[in-house]
Order: C-alpha cells, then sequence, then structure tokens
C-alpha cells in the first residue's frame, strides 16, 4: 500500500498494456495490468484494504472554545488517497477495449472498476478451467512422442495458471501417468508405491 503522503508526481504506473481487455483475454491481460499496479504499491486500492479516509476531519484550530461548534476542513490524507485512486481508475481505463468500456465507465473508483471487470470474466473463467481439466483428463499420448505429449500436458496447465486455477506437480502428474496409456502400464505401476512424491521434472 503507498502510504498517504505519496503524490501524483511519484507514481509512475508506466504505459496501459498494449494487450486492451476485450471479451477473450482477461488472463492474459490481467497478467500485464497486475504487475505495474503491485509494483507502484498500489494493489491496496484494488483489493481495498487501502480504503478511502473520511474527505472532511475537525479544524482542530479552529474549535478553540467550547462554545463554538466544531467547523470541518478537508482532509489532506483523503486527497492524496483520491489522488492516487484516479491514477490507477485512469490506467484501467486506458488499458480496456471499447467493447468493455462502456460496462464500467459509469464507476468513479478503481476498486469499483476492478471488482466489475472480475464479476464480467467470472463465469467465462470457470467455464474455461472446467474445460481445462476435461482436456487434461481426455489427452492421451497415442502417437505424440513423450516430448510432445509432455509438452502439451504442460501448455494446458500453463493455460490453467493464467486462468487463476494452478495446478499441483502431484496433481499434473496423475493426468501425465494416467494418459500414458497401456504401453506404460509397468512403469505407472512402479510409480504408483513410490512414497516419496513425484516432481513434475
Amino acid at each position: 500500500m503507498a502510504s498517504s503522503s505519496s503524490t501524483a508526481a511519484q507514481i509512475n504506473l508506466g504505459l496501459p498494456s498494449r494487450e486492451l481487455l476485450t471479451r477473450d483475454n482477461y488472463p492474459l491481460w490481467r497478467s500485464q495490468v497486475l504487475p505495474a499496479i503491485r509494483g507502484a504499491q498500489l494493489i491496496g486500492l484494488l483489493d481495498e484494504t487501502d480504503i478511502a479516509p473520511l474527505s472532511q476531519i475537525v479544524d482542530v484550530a479552529a474549535d478553540k472554545t467550547t462554545d463554538t461548534p466544531a467547523k470541518m476542513k478537508a482532509n489532506p490524507d483523503y486527497t492524496a488517497w483520491l489522488s492516487r485512486d484516479q491514477i490507477v481508475l485512469a490506467y484501467l481505463f486506458q488499458s480496456l477495449s471499447g467493447g468493455i468500456l462502456p460496462h464500467v465507465h459509469r464507476l468513479e473508483s478503481s476498486a469499483g472498476v476492478w471488482h466489475a471487470i472480475d464479476e464480467m470474466f467470472a463465469a467465462q473463467r470457470e467455464a474455461k478451467v472446467t474445460n481445462l481439466l476435461i482436456a487434461l483428463a481426455n489427452t492421451k499420448k497415442l502417437q505424440l512422442t513423450t516430448s510432445e505429449f509432455l509438452s502439451k500436458m504442460q501448455g494446458l496447465a500453463d493455460e490453467l495458471i493464467a486462468a487463476g486455477h494452478p495446478l499441483p506437480d502431484k496433481q499434473l502428474v496423475s493426468y501425465i501417468l494416467a494418459g500414458l496409456g497401456a504401453d506404460y502400464n509397468s512403469l505407472v505401476a512402479a510409480l504408483g508405491v513410490v512414497t516419496t512424491p513425484i516432481s513434475l521434472a
């Protein structure tokens, strides 16, 4: 989280992602946008651990007697927070395609836009994860070389990581062993009695 003293001049998110968010590239877009925001120590704005302070505070200097009602003044911490938030909001807006921007352009905070985008793609993400898991279960070595088969399985696992659903090595190894076929039954049987975890390598 950036400190409350951070100013707009100190924040450098760099250029927005060249990969504008469309209906088909959410995992890729997310993986390009987040590092800049994390690097600028502004991720708290998106996950709402850096929440807005009160916009006004009591003006202690003006409240010197008990007879006078307390006066309020602008809170400089809120002004600094709002500046950070609006910089991130602009960065997000600049990384959206014309097909996505109309769905979020009325939102006024970076967290609001981030959550709206996440909800927009949640169902798509779950469907992709399900399809990738099915593909892992159904992929067989058959006529592929061992290298081609392992590359294909690793590629599916990498897509799961991009979709936010990393697969433990142990589970991926199980999918690989299941896809080897009858020619490898003795190997699979031998590995089945190994007590130490089998790494992907």
